[in-house]
């Protein structure tokens, strides 16, 4: 399986966010693709994701509002991106996936390391 390698993801309560961030105004198709890549690989290879809601997000850095989404990809720009958390964030009904759980299941100790470097 080759590499992918997404932006952002946040573990919320009962749901995880993934984000790909552009550094455009509007995505192309493969922008889309990419994101909704992510999402999939998620939702089907790791095993913290199975039974909660996987959101992908696709951010051209440089819109505005929330676009059409596509291919079950959310595109929206930096300025509705805090709403759309609050909106799926569920303190009340579900506990985030831990950290520790979550990245003891990803691919490469590489990631790992990252990612626990940006947490420490």
């Amino acid at each position: 399986m080759e590499s992918r390698r997404t932006d952002v993801i946040f573990l919320i309560s009962g749901a995880v966010v993934v984000i790909e961030l552009k550094g455009k105004e509007r995505p192309s198709q493969a922008d889309i693709d990419q994101s909704a890549a992510y999402g999939r690989d998620l939702r089907c290879y790791h095993r913290e994701c199975a039974n909660v809601p996987v959101y992908v997000v696709l951010m051209p850095t440089r819109a505005k509002g929330y676009l059409t989404p596509t291919s079950n990809v959310h595109i929206m720009g930096p300025d509705v991106l805090d709403n759309f958390i609050v909106k799926n964030d569920r303190p009340a009904e579900a506990s985030p996936i831990s950290i520790n759980s979550f990245l003891s299941r990803m691919p490469t100790d590489r990631c790992q390391h990252w990612c626990r470097l940006l947490v420490n």
